[in-house]
């Protein structure tokens, strides 16, 4: 007949990336009485038809997938995906923890997918507020390595949202991180939903471990310890927190900040909030050392830029252990950096 409908076609190795836009190999395919071919021109492991317009009733004809030649025998299997999973429910400074994150892994020999949800300046009580009430507000993006570095945007915040279920079920995390707000960070009353938070997430996805990602200071917030925006506030509200829900694991990103700091780095961006490419690249260095274990001494050239920045992360690879373990504020860094 000579009603038509309209299709994309998405072809990708992966069923994760299958609907991203760069496995798009035909858009605006119209389909009516005569054959119409769409060249992948790629091996690939999933394909998908999805129609964008249409007349009367979708009416999926015939669809036939060839191959160009015979490669012989069975079709070898993808390699599996065996990185680490890790999605982290934030705000920006986890968008800010995953710039280098998937790539500093690399370097060391490891495998990292770094998927997150933003909301900004998103408490842990908001956070919980929006799983149960399944609020769509959410930025949604995730980075693997896949021979190279690849970033994928599922929501981006602006023209589209994500939930909290939507990005937990997205693919099987192994690792599912929160996060809580800056300004309440130095609060612990503010915590008071992390239990619930923590629930939520385990009747999805239970077998996937907890673990906290702990909010560096403002560089213009307290020097003072008197004053309650001082970071001594928002570590010991971090162990607080990891102690009250089964010993979760801290990455430490805030106390790491506060040692770059008092090396006289500064890892704050412009707005004295968030990270700028120092801070970006010690805050995944956080996450790549609390997950794996690692001490960070391989660095992609891309990366490092200035001298400072191998001073400071030589000085995070010495220091890890300290790092996790110090809760004294006035910690004060000795003879470090000769």
């Amino acid at each position: 007949d000579s009603m038509k409908d309209t299709y994309r076609v998405y072809t990708s190795d992966s069923l994760s990336t299958l609907f991203s836009a760069s496995n798009i190999v035909g858009d605006n395919v119209v389909c009516g009485d005569d054959d119409v071919k769409v060249e992948i021109n790629k091996t690939v492991r999933y394909i998908a038809f999805f129609c964008t317009e249409y007349n009367g009733n979708q009416r999926i004809k015939e669809f036939e997938l060839w191959s160009a030649k015979d490669p012989g025998g069975d079709i070898p299997e993808p390699p599996e995906d065996k990185s680490v999973k890790v999605l982290t429910i934030g705000n920006s400074f986890a968008e800010n923890a995953s710039v280098f994150a998937t790539e500093i892994a690399a370097a060391q020999g490891y495998n990292l997918t770094f998927g997150y949800i933003k909301y900004p300046s998103c408490t842990i009580a908001q956070h919980y507020e929006n799983a149960v009430k399944n609020n769509a507000v959410y930025k949604f993006a995730y980075t693997q390595y896949l021979g190279a570095v690849s970033s994928q945007v599922v929501k981006d915040g602006s023209t589209s949202f994500a939930t909290v279920k939507e990005a937990l079920e997205f693919m099987n995390w192994d690792i599912v991180v929160i996060q809580q707000g800056s300004t309440e960070s130095y609060n612990y009353a503010s915590y008071e939903k992390a239990g619930d938070l923590i629930a939520y997430v385990k009747n999805i996805l239970p077998a996937a471990e907890i673990m906290v990602h702990e909010t560096w200071s403002w560089a213009t917030w307290a020097a003072d310890g008197n004053k309650n925006n001082n970071f001594k506030y928002i570590e010991d509200c971090y162990h607080q927190l990891a102690a009250d829900n089964g010993n979760l694991k801290i990455i430490p990103s805030g106390r790491a900040f506060e040692f770059a700091r008092k090396a006289g780095i500064g890892v704050n961006d412009s707005d004295n909030q968030h990270a700028n490419s120092y801070g970006q690249y010690l805050a995944g260095a956080c996450y790549v050392a609390e997950i794996f274990g690692a001490l960070i001494t391989i660095y992609y050239k891309r990366i490092v830029q200035c001298c400072h920045i191998i001073a400071l992360i030589l000085l995070f690879s010495l220091h890890l252990q300290p790092l996790r373990f110090l809760r004294n504020a006035n910690y004060a860094i000795k003879n470090e950096i000769a």
